[in-house]
């Protein structure tokens, strides 16, 4: 009784609706993202149910053979769309779209689209909605180079929907993109990686620094959820990673990353993006979170590549919300966070040519934090005034008290210059202070007999609160007036 439902579901399903969903799908990432459109569904394009090929979507029986008639049933029409009504799909082995030869053209195909029902909510709701999504289960061999989906080009204008991808624990990958270009990924989960739940790579050969085999992608409101503990959450990558061999020796990218992205990486040594001789890749508004939780891996790391150390370079980063750090080691350069999301817990990104800044304003450039004066206030003497106390004491008129400042995160410079004068024997001390308390290496000392000496001091300190006062303090020795005849305090907030 329930597959005469589904079955009778899947027919209301009309033809012309998913063409124009399809169509609006891509289109509108496509008029913002992409110089080279993927194809979408046409009324002169296929459209075949995986159910329609013997399919059955009961989590039990391998349903590997009938996806692929269906596929090939598409492939022969031109492309089209693939449509998987709600259920859990076995997979018996991968499932493999694309010749994966080393030719320059595929002819096989392309313009293809699997559509799914959904994905449903995370995996750790029990909503009732997760019981409408599609799921492809991978149940073949274990084996770390295995793709539960894998995607074996060279390929172009691909699409994939609506869809939980799940590795299993078996699987490497949960989604392979090898040598894939001008393709759209719209609402699709990967799970249970032993790997990566993504990865995008190549295989043929380019020169270096002029690599595109595996670009103009988009990743829109996709997920890389629940990994195996060393399994790094999406990785674009041209050569060797820490975890496994890939063939050939080009990169990812000028791929886009897109909205409500979640990337979750393993534990210690995994990474929620993980970048490999990768370029121009440019990642919006996405999570990356490691489920090691403290111990988790990096949210972002950078790997070098060994035939040419200035790769990973260009990838940017916008409104990325990280729980760890970004890792890697230095070598690379032109990497561009902003804004980078501080309340999720990892710090500014402080490495080797890679530049940031946070929501608050907060910088770094190749390493280095980078200070630029929030406020600055100044304080000046109208006229002359003395100090007689032989302990330190404040300048009348040279003080300025700050308020609502960054405490932890922003720095203070204070910044004296004047005329001071001793008489009557004795030495006179100035000083700069913070609340009163003499910061001795900025010390300016008059003694009596040498007349008007010019006087200056400068320091940067750490602001420990949000409102610091900061002053000239000054003593004399032997109780006679140390005169400071002119002056001006400058105070900035560095930020």
């Amino acid at each position: 009784m329930n597959q005469e439902r589904e079955t009778a579901q899947a027919a209301r399903i009309t033809r012309r609706g998913l063409l124009r969903t399809a169509g609006i799908g891509t289109g509108a990432i496509v008029a913002t993202t992409l110089g080279t459109a993927p194809a979408t569904a046409t009324p002169g394009a296929g459209w075949e149910n995986v159910k329609d090929h013997g399919a059955v979507g009961n989590g039990t029986a391998d349903d590997l053979a009938a996806i692929r008639a269906a596929i090939d049933a598409v492939d022969a029409q031109g492309g089209g769309i693939v449509f998987f009504p709600s259920g859990r799909y076995r997979l018996g082995d991968a499932l493999r779209i694309g010749d994966g030869s080393d030719a320059a053209v595929s002819t096989r195909h392309h313009r293809v689209t699997l559509q799914g029902s959904g994905r449903g909510g995370s995996p750790s709701l029990n909503f009732v909605q997760n019981d409408g999504a599609t799921e492809l289960v991978y149940d073949g061999p274990v084996d770390p180079d295995a793709a539960a989906l894998s995607l074996e080009g060279p390929l172009h204008s691909l699409a994939v929907s609506n869809m939980v991808v799940n590795a299993n624990a078996k699987a490497g990958y949960g989604v392979r993109v090898n040598h894939v270009t001008d393709s759209i990924f719209t609402n699709v989960m990967t799970r249970a990686a032993t790997v990566s739940g993504w990865i995008l790579t190549s295989r043929n050969g380019f020169p270096p620094g002029c690599v595109y085999g595996c670009g103009n992608n988009v990743l829109l409101h996709c997920w890389s959820y629940d990994a195996e503990p060393a399994a790094h959450g999406l990785v674009m990558t041209s050569g060797v990673t820490e975890s496994v061999t890939l063939t050939g020796n080009p990169d990812a990218a000028n791929n886009d990353v897109i909205g409500g992205v979640y990337f979750y990486g393993g534990s210690a040594g995994t990474a929620g993006f993980f970048l490999h001789g990768a370029d121009n890749n440019t990642v919006y508004g996405a999570q990356a979170i490691p489920s090691g939780g403290a111990q988790g891996g990096s949210s972002v790391y950078f790997q070098p590549w060994s035939g040419d150390p200035r790769f990973p370079l260009e990838n940017v980063f916008t409104n990325i919300g990280m729980s760890q750090d970004v890792g890697g080691t230095s070598g690379t350069f032109g990497n561009i966070f902003t804004t980078f999301q501080e309340g999720d817990g990892a710090a500014l990104p402080d490495l080797p040519y890679i530049t940031a800044m946070s929501h608050r304003g907060v910088q770094s450039a190749y390493g280095k934090r980078v200070l630029r004066t929030r406020d600055l206030q100044l304080a000046a003497l109208a006229t002359s005034t003395t100090v007689t106390t032989p302990d330190y004491s404040g300048v009348p008129g040279l003080s300025v008290a700050l308020t609502g400042v960054a405490s932890g995160s922003a720095r203070v410079r204070t910044t004296f210059t004047g005329v001071i004068e001793k008489a009557q024997g004795g030495t006179g001390d100035l000083c700069l202070a913070v609340d009163g308390v003499p910061i001795e290496h900025t010390r300016q000392r008059a003694a009596a007999g040498a007349g008007q000496v010019n006087a200056s001091a400068a320091v940067v300190v750490e602001a420990d609160s949000e409102t610091p006062e900061l002053s000239v303090v000054a003593r004399s020795s032997n109780g006679h007036p140390l005169t400071v005849h002119a002056g001006s305090l400058t105070v900035e907030e560095l930020y």
